[in-house]
């Protein structure tokens, strides 16, 4: 009981920061389009991710439901992977996410980055996004890892740059083909996760988390200011969800919330891929998975996700 009112005091918290509220809308549906916090089974189509069906995955990168899914139980909808990369008959679902996936295309085509997502979305429906729809749109950490990763800020300012003008561009198609409601997530701390304090460590470089986290409010203050223009562009609704700070608040309140443990995966992704072998943290094990904030060393804890995904079904259900 104490748990819940204390999320109930964050969620307060956190929805003062929102910005006015407007009136409430049903949604005829719910597409989304991001990478592996949102995938719930795109990747895991391929023979190569088939270790995401078994547990501890649940068909991606989490342990149970991601907050987009939470999010769209709490509006009355369901989210389906698309399965569009491995569908014969193309799009099966509504949701377009790929664990992986970048803001801007990699390599060559076909990909599954985030204009191949909206491109593919928008094919499937003739070229319409009904206006009635919900359309979230969360993506760019894998780009913030890739800057972190170049170790020279210029060429990292440079990445950041065409990420965010990639979500811009994702904005811009869905309201050029109709599109009225968008919920734009931010990034959470890429600074934070496990991933790069363990690198961190592994190269002596104490400041790689200041830089990460720099990064990351670049990014995102990038975003925000490309969908300000957007919005008064096209009239749009463009709902902001600032998960870099919601996140800040779990991490801070995370013993209250009734968690053991906010900067340690419980589970190691890398090791699995490594080594075949699967290896959890010395305090973490396949029965008390969510007594961790983050799943693993990217991740978040399927109960993570689930105070974000109520947090984000509390934001858009005041516009």
């Amino acid at each position: 009981m104490f748990q819940q009112v204390l999320y109930r005091i964050i969620l307060l918290m956190f929805l003062s920061m929102s910005g006015s509220a407007l009136a409430h809308k049903n949604f005829s549906n719910i597409y989304i389009f991001g990478d592996s916090l949102s995938d719930n089974g795109n990747l895991a189509e391929f023979p190569q991710a088939a270790f995401l069906n078994y547990s501890p995955y649940d068909q991606g990168f989490s342990n149970g439901l991601r907050a987009v899914e939470v999010l769209a139980e709490e509006l009355g909808l369901s989210v389906e992977p698309s399965k569009h990369l491995t569908s014969a008959i193309g799009p099966v679902g509504t949701n377009f996410a790929v664990a992986g996936a970048r803001a801007v295309t990699l390599g060559v085509a076909p990909t599954i980055d985030l204009p191949t997502q909206i491109n593919t979305f928008l094919f499937s429906t003739g070229g319409v996004a009904p206006s009635d729809a919900l359309y979230v749109v969360f993506i760019g950490g894998n780009d913030i890892r890739d800057a972190r990763d170049t170790y020279d800020d210029s060429t990292a300012a440079d990445i950041i740059t065409e990420a965010s003008g990639g979500v811009a561009d994702a904005l811009r198609d869905l309201a050029s083909f109709g599109a009225q409601h968008i919920l734009l997530v931010n990034v959470t701390d890429i600074g934070a996760i496990p991933e790069t304090k363990l690198l961190a460590e592994a190269i002596g470089d104490a400041d790689l988390i200041k830089r990460t986290t720099k990064l990351t409010k670049m990014f995102n203050k990038k975003v925000k200011k490309a969908a300000h223009r957007i919005e008064h562009e096209f009239d749009l609704n463009i709902i902001r969800f600032n998960a870099f700070r919601f996140f800040q608040l779990i991490v801070e309140k995370s013993e209250e919330l009734g968690f053991t443990n906010n900067k340690d995966a419980c589970f190691s992704t890398e090791t699995l891929l490594i080594t075949g072998l699967p290896v959890f943290h010395p305090d973490c094990s396949f029965f008390d998975i969510n007594s961790f904030v983050f799943f693993d060393e990217i991740h978040p804890t399927a109960q993570t996700h689930q105070l974000i995904g109520q947090a984000m079904a509390e934001v858009v259900s005041k516009y």
